[in-house]
């Protein structure tokens, strides 16, 4: 193996990628490359960088390995230089394992992080601290941090609980009672934010789905505040009368209730009531805060695919509203 002797800066790209952290820039990667004696050839296409050919020295699994970026990604990774993107032939992970032992050799138990990683592991802890593991994802549904599993649907092979590619968002966000589990986040074993909108996806078509609900019951609430005809055919409701009466079954106190029709004005109460709590959850939904449909848009805009072990997760989307966000907005949910 060659000796360490090249630019400031090779040690620490060597050692990322020893611990399979992504390189911060496409020259870092290069750079550690170089330092295991791989020349890299960029492949263009007009004057833009699609992949790498790697030219592997001798005693390589390969003599030479060609990366190129998914149709869909705007522009080349750096950490594909050492990772590779989806291709997960033996001979390409029996090569990307070799980039990695060749690092190691040069690095040696000298690097600090190494030496970090081992007690941890001595310790009964994770290699890495939570902040730093390229397992740990952003869930789609809840935005929260939540680990990957490395179990691939599609037979492309995984790498381990710590390698470069992740998958699926694990269990979570369920309770348990006494004896019993209730419920789980929907985001579960679906793609992490940082590799797909799917979630993005889902959650705005929930909530529009929702709002268009909303809104039809508002029109229907409407029309029987204002038609005789239409509150008849809305029906009786069921109104409290103030009381509590102990139920027999559970010798629980609970409200006595009373079912009333249009003619009594408590009845009229009621709908009015309903209809101002669904209109303030319509303009909600149409606000342009957190999780609302402006927001869900233009998340889905804004996304773009990150590699799978860029650290710390990405959390929330931090997004920017543009007047088409509201496309759409029905007149019950006001005006911007």
């Amino acid at each position: 193996m060659p000796t360490l002797h090249h630019p400031p800066g090779t040690a620490e790209a060597l050692s990322r990628l020893v611990r399979k952290v992504a390189p911060r820039s496409v020259k870092e990667a290069l750079a550690g490359l170089d330092a295991i004696g791989i020349r890299a050839e960029p492949i263009k296409e007009d004057r833009a960088i699609v992949g790498y050919t790697l030219h592997l020295p001798a005693g390589a699994p390969v003599s030479s390995l060609t990366i190129l970026k998914p149709a869909n990604y705007i522009r080349f990774s750096p950490e594909a230089l050492w990772f590779g993107y989806y291709d997960r032939e033996p001979a390409t992970l029996a090569a990307l394992e070799w980039m990695r032992q060749a690092a190691l050799a040069i690095v040696g138990q000298t690097d600090p992080a190494l030496a970090l990683a081992k007690a941890r592991e001595q310790q009964g802890l994770p290699a890495q601290p939570r902040s730093k593991d390229p397992a740990v994802r952003t869930c789609g549904a809840c935005f929260r941090d939540i680990k990957a599993t490395a179990t691939d649907p599609l037979g492309r092979g995984a790498i381990g609980k710590r390698g470069p590619q992740h998958y699926l968002i694990v269990d979570h966000g369920y309770s348990i009672d006494p004896g019993w589990r209730s419920g789980a986040c929907w985001g579960v074993g679906r793609l992490p934010l940082e590799e797909s909108p799917e979630a993005l996806q889902l959650g705005l078509d929930d909530r529009i789905n929702y709002a268009e609900r909303v809104r039809q019951r508002v029109h229907q609430l409407t029309d029987a505040l204002r038609n005789p005809a239409k509150a008849k055919a809305l029906g009786p409701r069921q109104v409290e009368t103030g009381r509590q009466e102990r139920d027999p079954a559970t010798h629980k106190r609970r409200e006595v209730l009373v079912s009333v029709g249009p003619d009594d004005p408590r009845w009229y109460r009621s709908v009015q009531i309903e209809h101002d709590d669904l209109q303030r959850r319509l303009r909600a939904s149409w606000s342009g805060g957190f999780e609302s449909i402006p927001w869900f848009c233009a998340a889905l805009r804004e996304w773009t695919p990150q590699a799978p072990d860029v650290t710390p997760p990405k959390g929330a989307p931090l997004v920017t509203l543009r007047p088409t966000d509201f496309a759409g907005r029905p007149c019950e949910a006001g005006a911007r």
